[in-house]
C-alpha cells in the first residue's frame, strides 16, 4: 500500500509522463485489495473448518 502511494506521488510530479507509475500504483493497490479479500476468506474458511471439526467431535461423543 505504501509503495502505491509513493508511485502516485512520483507520477503526479512527472505530469503526463507519469502515466506508467500511476498505472503501476493502481495495479499494486488492486493487488493489495485482492490479498486482503483472500486473507479474510481464508480466515473464514479456517473458522468454519474449526466449527465443523468441533461439531463432528461432539456428534461422535453423543
Amino acid at each position: 500500500m505504501f509503495l502505491s502511494l509513493i508511485l502516485y506521488i512520483l507520477a503526479s510530479g512527472l505530469g503526463e509522463t507519469g502515466k506508467e507509475p500511476r498505472r503501476m500504483g493502481n495495479e499494486i493497490l488492486c493487488f493489495c485489495a485482492v490479498l486482503e479479500i483472500l486473507g479474510d476468506t481464508l480466515e473464514q474458511v479456517e473458522s468454519l473448518s474449526f466449527y465443523l471439526r468441533r461439531s463432528v467431535a461432539t456428534q461422535d461423543t453423543a
